[in-house]
């Protein structure tokens, strides 16, 4: 299992109440907080969608899925729909490792849903393509709340690709699965950078194609996909380049042609999607045709098999991959992060890396925790952040010369923490999720920190606009050393680290004899951080005091945040109860869900509670956390609340 990096926390864990919220794609996603008369809490989500606006209370557990491409999403987020339409259908088209359940119940075509049968089995949501649900969508949300997905963009700019992931992210977040969604995505990301590498080794990258599916009973039609198809963004991602291109533009990403066009195509690689029992090419009349086009003759025509589906989601993305890379190269796809297993591999890499030479001016940054050794400026003078956690409010710590930085949002956003005289001249870069590298490149930094989470696909890019260092930690110490390393400062790391060690022993000395609890509360129910090798920061900083959480509270990094409802957090046993409201203290939604949960029956039960030890702290630095300023204030808290 990946551990979650600490800037993925941040975004994962902590954007509900925080001062500038992360976008969840795809819609326009708000959360409000209600609390039934039972004294249950449950989160109320509106998502504005392709045909309108619905609001989902809960985490919807029976899922309908009227299209293959969503009942893929479900299968890749570990979950199992409560019904899908024309199960024969997506079990001949989809093939993908994970195997649709026996359970799953078939409710008719994707074209004409049973109504009747979807009330009847009482899904909590409904998923389907607007382009076939619009007739019925009335009659759909009287049945259950239903979301629609625009699957075929009008707007030109905007590929049938980043659709598809942005209804995946969507629907991850909508059902509570958005690391693993993150998690399903980054691993795609992966498989590609692995087929390209192979692809280039090869010779081929670069080289032409066209992508098909052929069909027909009396007569043949053979879809040519456009450069907006989903599967030809797929093969151009691996370094391939699309040789079918048509005037007009294609919203469903395909013109359909018969077999008098293919000889046009000329000596390219063709690769085609038929089902075996109906080959259309090698039907008697056709096969003459066939056998003369210049692809073939020259053995560079490809079946992919009729299971490649080229209009699914992230697991079908791979399968093409896959097949395309097995039949230009004969090899299997081998992802590079193989070698982490491998000591071998890891010793070549170190080798070579260590290799490096440097230009004047230049040497060479070594370190465990970044994505790779790279010559950085002897004295760096234009440095880039490209996020506001971690990689700007360490720096600033560490006094670097910062000249911009991603961004809560695309307009400014810079951390709280931080004061407009701290934060003169830095200018903004965009959001941090995705920042503007034109921008970057106009600014001329030179040197670039970051996120491997958020920018491992760029580093590439990156680094041709200057050396960039990516640090993949969970540690943020980890975090504070590479960033002071990469910048020629590691002595002043240290320095600012004897002063913290100082501090922690003195915290450390006066640490009571008591068990600690400590859980965030937020719209809608409770997050337990457990203390765990890699815990995020502040749970770091309380162990390294000295504070003993309860035994429910301490766990492996597998194991390190878990959501908790009402009966989850009567666990939280601790002599004393630290909690965080929300992500702003300030914020007046905070203090009026603070004071409707500590009224609650089930939360004055609790032992902190009832001995007047439940202590709120500020969520600005324990659940925002950015460095050194962070990590004072948490142990200013911990010396408050927790020693003699």
């Amino acid at each position: 299992m990946k551990h979650l990096t600490p800037i993925l926390l941040i975004i994962t864990l902590f954007t509900l109440l925080v001062g500038c919220a992360v976008p969840i794609p795809a819609s326009d996603a708000t959360t409000t907080e209600t609390a039934s008369e039972s004294e249950t809490m449950t989160a109320s989500t509106t998502i504005t969608h392709a045909l309108g606006e619905i609001e989902i209370s809960g985490t919807p557990e029976k899922v309908v899925t009227l299209e293959w491409s969503y009942t893929e999403d479900l299968l890749a987020l570990g979950l199992q729909p409560l019904a899908i339409a024309d199960i024969e259908g997506y079990n001949n088209w989809v093939n993908i490792p994970i195997e649709l359940s026996d359970e799953v119940i078939d409710v008719g075509k994707r074209q004409a849903p049973n109504l009747e049968k979807l009330a009847e089995i009482q899904p909590d949501l409904i998923i389907g393509p607007a382009f076939r649900i619009g007739e019925i969508y009335d009659e759909l949300s009287a049945i259950a709340p239903t979301i629609a997905f625009d699957a075929y963009p009008t707007d030109e700019s905007i590929t049938q690709f980043t659709s598809v992931k942005d209804a995946f992210m969507t629907i991850a977040n909508v059902l509570d699965r958005t690391a693993e969604g993150e998690a399903v995505l980054a691993d795609m990301e992966a498989h590609f950078a692995a087929a390209q590498s192979q692809i280039e080794e090869a010779g081929k990258l670069g080289e032409s194609f066209s992508l098909a599916q052929a069909f027909g009973d009396d007569t043949v039609s053979v879809r040519l996909f456009t450069d907006n198809a989903m599967g030809v963004e797929i093969m151009e991602q691996i370094g391939l380049e699309n040789g079918w291109e048509d005037a007009e533009f294609q919203l469903y990403g395909f013109t359909t042609v018969g077999m008098e066009t293919l000889p046009e195509l000329g000596d390219l690689n063709f690769f085609y999607v038929v089902q075996d029992d109906n080959n259309v090419f090698q039907r008697d009349a056709i096969k003459p045709v066939w056998d003369s086009l210049e692809f073939v003759e020259n053995e560079n025509a490809y079946p992919l098999g009729g299971g490649t589906w080229l209009f699914g989601g992230p697991l079908s993305a791979k399968v093409l991959v896959d097949t395309v890379v097995e039949a230009m190269t004969g090899e299997t796809v081998m992802v590079a992060a193989a070698a982490d297993d491998d000591e071998a591999a890891s010793e070549d890499n170190a080798s070579e890396e260590t290799a490096m030479e440097c230009g004047d001016g230049m040497r060479l940054f070594e370190s465990e925790t970044i994505v790779s050794s790279v010559c950085v400026p002897e004295t760096a003078k234009r440095i880039v952040t490209l996020e506001p956690f971690y990689s700007l409010q360490m720096s600033l710590e560490l006094g670097l010369p910062i000249i911009a930085s991603g961004t809560y949002a695309e307009e400014g956003g810079f951390p709280e923490a931080w004061s407009e005289e701290e934060l003169a001249g830095i200018e903004s870069i965009g959001q941090f999720e995705a920042p503007n590298l034109e921008s970057i490149a106009n600014i001329e930094p030179d040197l670039i920190i970051g996120d491997a989470w958020f920018q491992g696909e760029n580093y590439d890019l990156l680094s041709k606009i200057a050396p960039t260092v990516l640090i993949e930690s969970a540690n943020w110490k980890a975090w504070f050393h590479d960033i002071a390393g990469a910048a020629g400062v590691p002595e002043q790391a240290g320095e600012l680290f004897t002063e913290y060690n100082a501090r922690v022993a003195e915290v450390n000395e006066k640490i009571r004899d008591v068990e600690v609890s400590f859980v965030r509360v937020v719209p809608g129910g409770f997050q337990l951080y457990r203390s765990a090798p890699n815990a995020y920061a502040p749970i770091a900083i309380m162990t390294e005091t000295g504070v003993v959480r309860t035994e429910f509270e301490t766990g492996t990094d597998d194991s390190s945040w878990e959501r908790l409802d009402w009966e989850g957090i009567t666990n939280l046993t601790g002599d004393v109860l630290i909690y965080v409201m929300g992500g702003a203290d300030d914020d007046e939604g905070a203090n009026a869900l603070e004071a409707e949960v500590t009224e609650n029956p089930i939360w004055q039960t609790l032992p902190a509670a009832q001995a007047g030890e439940a202590h709120r702290v500020n969520a600005q630095h324990w659940m925002s956390f950015g460095g050194m300023r962070s990590a004072y204030s948490v142990l200013d808290d911990i010396e408050a609340l927790l020693t003699e």
